[in-house]
């Protein structure tokens, strides 16, 4: 997977995605095997101390990413990954109240 067009973030992001494919040992390529692989990159890449801090910071997607060092579709997969109770439970940590 050497795309040396990429840049160093989107190597990382790639690179952690591909990584996600081989932890769940897929084979060809569906779009679930895609978002599962995503979901899991996203949550290698995001600590959970780490997306409450940048979420005091800033409530925009694209800010958070800047803040983690990630890409926003990162976050949008993080946050994906959560059930309704750990979204209300995340919500809380960071202030933002009820969804």
């Amino acid at each position: 997977m050497r795309r040396p067009d990429l840049g160093a973030l989107q190597r990382r992001v790639a690179t952690y995605h591909e990584l996600g494919h081989a932890f769940f040992k897929h084979s060809g390529c569906d779009p679930k095997q895609e978002v599962q692989a995503s979901i899991w990159a996203s949550r290698q890449m995001i600590t959970e101390s780490a997306f409450i801090e940048a979420a005091r910071i800033t409530d925009e997607l694209q800010g958070i990413a800047h803040h983690l060092g990630v890409m926003k579709r990162d976050v949008e997969f993080y946050l994906r990954s959560f059930s309704y109770a750990e979204m209300v439970a995340m919500r809380h940590k960071i202030g933002w109240g009820h969804p």
